[in-house]
């Protein structure tokens, strides 16, 4: 586990196993790391989960590994993903007007100019497209989904050109978290880096 600064949690933390709750803290902290991206730390006597479930310890405090637990909660909400949220992580969401293209090999897969362009804190650029300027007859629905602690659930389509098909390279959030920017939800997300995107005639 890799560690490079620690800061109080604003919040009460909660863990659950098998019905039991095996973290309850008041006094967390959160631990900012490469991997996993952060994590919480919590006085030893604020935790009851066996000691396999400790993942390390640092200045007193020990992490559990986030897979000990049933369910995480700040405060009363349930945290979902893979890891805490960091309080000074943001998701920005900006209408635009730029000329989008996606394509799979030499095959239009959307077209917009009306796409919502997604910034969010140490990720790259993201396209989202509305559900009209998207080919959806070229689309075959995948069983994939995934979980962001800061956006929600996210369910992919797989593109289905012929007999060729590129898995995952699409998705929406059709079950957004309740701080999801409202302009998200049900867009059509674009994964550039396995699909041929152009914007404004341009390689981004």
């Amino acid at each position: 586990m890799t560690l490079t600064r620690v800061e109080p949690a604003p919040y009460r933390v909660r863990a659950w196993k098998d019905g039991r709750v095996i973290v309850d803290s008041r006094r967390a902290k959160i631990g900012f790391g490469a991997r996993p991206p952060n994590f919480w730390l919590f006085p030893k006597e604020d935790v009851t989960a066996p000691a396999a479930a400790i993942e390390a310890e640092h200045d007193g405090l020990v992490a559990v590994k986030w897979s000990a637990a049933d369910e995480w909660w700040e405060e009363d909400e349930r945290v979902f993903g893979e890891h805490p949220r960091d309080p000074r992580h943001r998701v920005d969401v900006r209408q635009s007007s730029r000329h989008i293209v996606v394509s799979w090999q030499g095959t239009v897969i959307a077209e917009s100019h009306r796409p919502v362009l997604l910034f969010e804190t140490d990720l790259p650029l993201r396209f989202y497209l509305p559900r009209a300027d998207v080919r959806f007859e070229l689309l075959r629905r995948s069983a994939l989904t995934t979980w962001c602690p800061y956006k929600g659930l996210a369910g992919y389509y797989d593109i289905a050109v012929g007999e060729a098909r590129r898995p995952g390279a699409l998705w929406t959030y059709e079950t957004p978290l309740v701080d999801t920017p409202p302009g998200l939800v049900g867009l059509i997300g674009i994964w550039h880096e396995k699909l041929t995107v152009t914007v404004d005639g341009a390689t981004p």
